[in-house]
């Protein structure tokens, strides 16, 4: 059996970073079940149109899940623009592929099928001709192509169906090859709802906001479930993880000109002795860490089960032990939508070299459970949340399934 298909945006500004990503942890949270990805198929394309990514999603098996990974916008509630996906709707396109694009393209793709069906009707008697004749004028009605000039032949009526096509493919949706270009994407339209897919799943930035759009959406790939995130998606390759001496001093670097912000929740330090910055040793020099609001510290966490007594009327204890601090763990981001990250091991081996065993119990506990990592600068992706408490959250966590949502 196939891995699932893994359709990723790359190129300049791209997300080409997630490739490598998944590679190294092949796995993928989401409230419809998590994605096993450990023979995922990924294909990169750059630049992609939303005509690539039909392409692309034609190639999955029929009844599969895809994920896609890619730049969205939502401008959910805006009068001039509307939510959608963050590239050209085909190549040599001025349109970008939004819920405005999204609709007429199903109107056109419905317009177009109906006209398959009109063609294939018999003409051969005057009442059929009429038939036909009454068939195509309620085609260009419905479709809103105007009104063609009475008497006209059933040659002329097709005609003036085409040309109106032409001129929804050309001022509407701005393609360039005009309605041979529309059809071409309708066919490849048609090409994936064919497939019947199972689950299409979106890491693009916020599109999970507007469920209008993920109905259109749903409605173009013919899927049983679509889902995408209210969050935006980042992706950090290689982050640093160092001692704590060498974060702080890579903190004062990146922030040599700037100045802080007020503390977040996670990193004030409070006058409540059950606060957990009391664990931290005087010795740590944490101002940096514990300012920063975009800073988390993660626990080594060990779960347990205390078995009922009385399994009649008891069903057992959970318990939760907070072992100990492991990482101390920044993510920032410097552009619009380009992100950095770096981390400090809890405990060092030596001067200048971090317990790894730090890092791997970071990453086992909040990235993948099951992944094969030992040491070395992990790979990080996760919700960008900056409003929120936590501000960034990894796919570990309970609320970054909540940040998903489904059409």
């Amino acid at each position: 059996m196939g891995g699932i298909p893994i359709i990723i945006q790359s190129g300049v500004h791209g997300l080409g970073t997630a490739a490598d990503y998944y590679r190294q942890f092949p796995w993928e949270p989401s409230p419809a079940g998590d994605l096993d990805l450990a023979n995922a198929k990924i294909v990169k394309v750059d630049p992609m149109t939303f005509d690539d990514l039909l392409v692309e999603l034609a190639k999955a098996p029929p009844g599969g899940t895809v994920l896609i990974v890619c730049h969205a916008h939502d401008e959910s509630g805006s009068v001039l623009l509307s939510s959608g996906l963050f590239m050209l709707l085909a190549p040599g396109s001025g349109v970008f592929a939004k819920d405005d694009a999204f609709q007429i393209l199903k109107e056109a793709g419905d317009a177009n099928r109906r006209a398959k069906t009109i063609r294939d009707m018999p003409q051969k008697t005057i009442e059929e001709k009429k038939a036909k004749s009454d068939a195509w004028i309620g085609l260009v009605t419905d479709f809103s192509l105007g009104f063609p000039p009475d008497n006209s032949t059933l040659a002329q009526l097709d005609q003036f169906f085409e040309k109106g096509l032409e001129t929804v493919a050309r001022k509407e949706l701005q393609l360039a090859g005009g309605a041979r270009s529309l059809k071409s994407m309708l066919d490849h339209v048609e090409k994936v709802q064919a497939l019947k897919l199972d689950r299409v799943e979106f890491r693009a930035c916020k599109i999970g906001n507007d469920t209008t759009t993920l109905g259109h959406l749903k409605d173009l790939f013919g899927c049983s479930k679509l889902l995408a995130p209210i969050a935006r998606t980042f992706y950090i390759g290689h982050m640093p993880v160092n001692t704590i001496d060498e974060f702080n001093s890579r903190f004062r670097t990146d922030h040599r000109n700037g100045t802080f912000r007020p503390p977040g929740s996670t990193g004030n330090p409070s006058n409540n002795p059950d606060d957990y910055t009391t664990a931290i040793p005087n010795d740590w020099h944490t101002e940096m860490l514990l300012r920063n609001p975009k800073t988390r510290l993660f626990w080594d966490v060990q779960y347990g089960y205390i078995p009922p007594k009385d399994p009649r009327h008891d069903s057992g204890t959970s318990t939760i032990k907070m072992k100990g601090p492991v990482l101390g763990m920044v993510v920032e981001e410097v552009a619009p939508s380009r992100y950095r990250a770096s981390a400090a091991a809890w405990h060092e081996i030596a001067k200048h070299k971090p317990d790894w065993n730090d890092a791997s119990t970071f990453v086992h506990q909040y990235i993948m459970k099951t992944a094969k990592y030992s040491s070395g600068d992990p790979m990080i992706a996760g919700f960008w949340t900056p409003n929120e408490d936590p501000p960034w959250l990894l796919p570990v966590e309970s609320d970054y399934v909540d940040h998903i949502k489904q059409a």
